[in-house]
């Protein structure tokens, strides 16, 4: 398991060098960062968001991402639906500062100080809340 298990993206990110309230991080590196829908997002956000367990999480319209431990070479993602992504090395988020909003780049909903989590436990939230709306849009 990655090192950083009780630690956050913060301290790896280089804010003081942002933009216009903006920086571009690298996934893979730090952290690595599953893209799903909006719906879906805002769905496990409103459940789940809160509780220790969660990691920081972006939203960026008409995406949200959450941010896992990195380098999960050996957790396979392939579960993930088509609509959503799983970035790593050679993907990048642009990223507001946190407490800002962007048009862009969206804001933060649990700021990257937020401890990291691992990827079976986001995979597993993930699967529920698919499963859910999937059972829904069935009736």
């Amino acid at each position: 398991m990655p090192a950083m298990t009780t630690a956050s993206a913060w301290n790896h990110w280089s804010w003081e060098h942002s933009r216009g309230g903006l920086t571009t991080v690298e996934c893979g590196r730090s952290f690595d960062a599953v893209r799903v829908p909006e719906a879906l997002g805002a769905r496990i956000f409103a459940t789940w968001g809160h509780s220790t367990l969660c990691g920081p999480v972006l939203q960026a319209s008409p995406w949200m991402y959450f941010l896992t431990m990195p380098k999960t070479d050996d957790f396979t993602w392939q579960w993930l639906s088509s609509d959503c992504q799983v970035l790593r090395t050679g993907r990048y988020l642009v990223c507001p500062l946190p407490g800002y909003s962007h048009p862009a780049a969206g804001q933060w909903l649990r700021g990257p100080e937020a401890k990291l989590i691992s990827p079976t436990t986001l995979a597993s939230i993930i699967g529920v809340f698919e499963d859910q709306l999937e059972r829904e849009t069935a009736k």
